[in-house]
């Protein structure tokens, strides 16, 4: 207890464990390679609690052992290595837990499972863990491979930031008996799988998940891709009450608690998972999905998106309108903010919104103040809000909406020889 390594290779390397029980809390471990290993089974009752790891490339890689428990620690990367990986561990049985947790997983991945065989009277449980994913191309969030049997996966928030790949959750064992799979987020950027699972098989239980599918695929089961709810239901037999939608998170890298009131209250209650990665009370009746449990802000304005100017236009104007769509994701009616846009940086205008947006609400806002777009260029617009009160800034702005404007021929015939590089005709 409360002991630092800071070492060259392992904190704790053990080939060989003689006691009967074992465990290590509230300890700093710190090396170029991995926080804790063990090389041969460890101990019933083995235990990593509440420690700090920051490592090169494992925080912790466990082989063996029966109700071995890995909660509340902190891992983190030391360098940017893409070999990294969170927690490793094979080879466990007797009702595993590995619950409030917080992983660095940018690298290869976050947590890594192998041949897990629990029991119906001594489940396995991995619940209210914070994953961090992305890195090679074979990068998953949890992955699981090898045998597996009565392990329940609830209440996890695992996320791919964008310009990251790797997939958040990758199930291939074959089969996966009594496996449970509820009340997590999943997501990733566009392109980017969220849910793989190898086999075609049908959970024990898998439901009242998030999956933030809304810009790629939502999920591949047995080699077929979901792209929609419908077919993710049709292809798992489950996820009657899950849901596509984006998380909104406070910030996608440093802030993965949610804030979409199209979100709260989407779990179900769980047995035995009472509070969340932050200690909180779960509600009772209608938890939240994700590792923590949230209320919607009382004020949260945001847009969604730059309607006009189109991206592509073969109009050279020096007097466009800006048009923006706004959404209410507190949950107090709003009005008298702000909303702005602007080109390269550059504050084009600042106007008062009076109009009132109700909780859940758009409002689609068009500028008083025009935009000069007659000079044929690329104009890089943004747009973004501000209120008294609103706590979450993550989702006050939209950063890039392109605008590519050409020149208009106007001589026919036009004839374009290809011969000079950079030239366009565009479809206008």
């Amino acid at each position: 207890t409360d002991i630092s390594f800071s070492t060259r290779f392992a904190g704790i390397n053990s080939e060989s464990a003689d006691k009967s029980y074992n465990s290590y809390d509230s300890c700093q471990f710190s090396s170029m390679s991995v926080g804790v290993q063990t090389l041969r089974s460890v101990d019933t009752g083995f235990a990593i609690r509440y420690s700090h790891f920051s490592t090169f490339a494992r925080g912790i890689d466990l082989d063996g052992g029966t109700a071995v428990e890995i909660r509340g620690n902190v891992i983190t990367r030391a360098r940017n290595f893409n070999s990294f990986q969170g927690i490793a561990l094979g080879g466990q049985d007797g009702g595993i837990v590995v619950t409030g947790n917080t992983i660095d997983g940018r690298g290869l991945g976050g947590l890594l499972l192998e041949d897990q065989k629990h029991g119906p009277g001594n489940r396995g449980l991995i619940a209210n863990n914070e994953i961090l994913c992305g890195g090679l191309f074979q990068a998953q969030g949890i992955r699981i491979a090898g045998d597996l049997a009565f392990v329940d996966f609830v209440h996890n928030t695992v996320h791919c930031p964008a310009g990251l790949t790797a997939t958040p959750f990758t199930l291939l064992s074959t089969p996966a008996t009594g496996v449970r799979i509820a009340n997590n987020i999943f997501s990733a950027p566009a392109g980017v799988v969220v849910y793989r699972q190898q086999s075609a098989d049908t959970l024990a239980y898998f439901d009242y998940n998030l999956f933030d599918g809304t810009q790629g695929v939502v999920a591949s089961i047995g080699g077929t891709n979901a792209t929609d709810l419908a077919a993710l239901q049709a292809l798992s037999g489950g996820n009657a009450n899950s849901l596509v939608a984006l998380p909104q998170y406070r910030n996608p890298l440093t802030d993965l608690r949610p804030s979409a009131l199209a979100i709260n209250n989407a779990g179900t209650p769980w047995p035995g998972i009472t509070s969340d990665l932050m200690g909180q009370p779960r509600d009772t009746l209608q938890p939240d999905v994700g590792a923590y449990e949230f209320d919607g802000l009382p004020v949260d304005i945001m847009p969604l998106a730059i309607q006009t100017p189109d991206n592509f236009s073969c109009e050279v104007l020096d007097s466009t309108r800006v048009t923006v769509q706004l959404y209410n994701n507190g949950i107090q009616a709003i009005s008298d903010f702000t909303v702005s846009y602007g080109i390269f940086a550059v504050t084009g205008a600042t106007e008062q919104v009076a109009d009132t947006i109700l909780s859940g609400d758009t409002l689609t806002y068009t500028f008083t103040q025009k935009v000069d777009i007659s000079t044929p260029t690329l104009y890089p617009f943004k747009a973004w809000s501000s209120a008294v009160g609103d706590a979450n800034t993550g989702n006050d702005s939209v950063l890039f909406h392109p605008v590519f404007v050409d020149e208009v021929i106007q001589n026919f015939p036009y004839i374009e020889d290809f011969d000079d590089p950079g030239g366009s005709v565009p479809d206008g």
